[in-house]
């Protein structure tokens, strides 16, 4: 059975902490899993290292994310292979890796068996166990500020307990900086690390639009279903969850629920489009954007199913689930009791089944009074997005809502190491 690897004496500072500032061979900055993770495989090769971090302990990003608390990959407590060899990484994508069984499969010990998915704080209590267990050391409480190179060749980071100097520096990071697209009237868009920080109250009754088909714009969707009052969300390209690809791309199966919610016409929308700007009124914002899969201006409008050949008659019940909207890619509605529901996609019109009357949706042609948040998650390097939001499916032409706040939501790694501002 290996041992484990033991930790080199290590310099320490006055007040008790490992890797004071001085010269080392490499530098890593963080204590996320990629940190932690290559500074056990440095010390078990016997390579010398400083290991420092701003935050307070292990686990780096998961002490404030994921946003609503549990994560999209698995660990699970109970596998069919035996923990430790090389299979049970397959069921295991968050404990790290290492031949000490000791050190082995920590995020399921930590887990409720309610769920193979670990929450973010089983996750920081994994992470912390497996440092003590490891004896892996750090520097908490050291931010790194800058970098630069001396006349030797050798890289300088400045940070807050003084200078480290390596020929080598290893920064990671993970998401360094939110990220906004230059799109006209977003400066003004709350962004997903934004949201983090407000109370699930803010969102109550009000329609939210999420910009970004990714992961974390399907997670706040997701997150938001049982309080906002109506969900849109909306990018260039259409949704390919992983449980289409057969591969990870994002969403994840984890957040895949809006998107039923979306197919199941419940008030939830997916769109298609790509954002012209944004603009900020009195007591709401608008969006303008331009239709991706179907070219267009895409008008939002909610009204009742009316006669195309005699105004002013209207359809309930059964007839109403021949519309588009509400029987999406061939499902059917919930019941018959339907009537006076509404898809946003202005472009599509249903025909009654059961009527000698075609019927089609007549709405306004420009955006209703109402409120709804928007969110951006889009990657960077994607073309731009954004959405309208829907008036609210089964109301009256007339019909308003409480005022409402805005958000927005992504981040980026930079390939190119970046001071953040102190």
């Amino acid at each position: 059975m290996p041992s484990p690897p033991r930790p080199r004496t290590l310099a320490m500072s006055d007040d008790g902490r490992p890797f004071p500032p001085g010269d080392y061979p490499l530098v890593v900055v963080r204590t996320g899993p990629g940190g932690m993770q290559l500074s056990y495989s440095l010390r078990s090769l016997g390579i010398e290292h400083a290991l420092i971090s701003q935050d307070e302990g292990p686990a780096g990003m998961f002490l404030r994310f994921a946003m609503f608390g549990r994560l999209i990959t698995c660990s699970r407590p109970q596998t069919p292979v035996q923990n430790g060899c090389p299979a049970s990484f397959r069921f295991d994508c968050n404990s790290m890796v290492t031949d000490v069984p000791e050190h082995q499969a920590l995020v399921p010990e930590f887990m409720q068996e309610d769920n193979y998915l670990p929450a973010r704080e089983e996750i920081a209590l994994a992470y912390a166990a497996f440092a003590r267990r490891a004896r892996l050391q750090a520097r908490y409480g050291c931010r790194w500020e800058s970098t630069r190179r001396a006349d030797d060749g050798r890289f300088v980071l400045s940070t807050s307990d003084g200078e480290y100097r390596a020929a080598l520096v290893v920064f990671a990071v993970g998401m360094i900086e939110p990220w906004r697209p230059a799109t006209p009237g977003i400066e003004a868009v709350p962004h997903y690390v934004d949201v983090a920080a407000r109370p699930l109250e803010d969102f109550r009754g009000k329609r939210v639009m999420v910009i970004g088909k990714r992961n974390s714009g399907f997670e706040i969707a997701h997150g938001l279903l049982a309080h906002a009052r109506q969900i849109v969300i909306g990018s260039p390209h259409p949704v390919r969850p992983s449980i289409v690809t057969g591969c990870p791309t994002p969403p994840r199966a984890r957040y895949v629920q809006p998107l039923e919610d979306h197919m199941f016409g419940g008030g939830t929308f997916g769109i298609d489009i790509s954002l012209d700007r944004i603009e900020r009124t009195a007591d709401r914002w608008r969006v303008q954007a331009q239709g991706t899969t179907k070219p267009g201006e895409i008008v939002v409008e909610a009204a009742y199913w009316e006669s195309t050949t005699v105004p002013g008659i209207y359809f309930a019940g059964a007839p109403t689930q021949g519309q588009a909207g509400m029987r999406k890619y061939g499902w059917p509605s919930h019941s018959a009791r339907s009537a006076g529901f509404a898809s946003t996609r202005s472009s599509r019109r249903g025909t009654s089944p059961r009527s000698t009357s075609a019927s089609r949706r007549r709405g306004p042609r420009s955006i209703r009074r109402g409120p709804w948040t928007t969110c951006s998650s889009r990657r960077p390097g994607s073309r731009r997005s954004g959405v309208r939001s829907p008036t609210s499916a089964g109301c009256s032409p007339t019909s308003t809502a409480p005022s409402a706040t805005t958000a927005s939501c992504r981040s980026r790694s930079s390939s190119t190491p970046r001071a953040p501002t102190p």
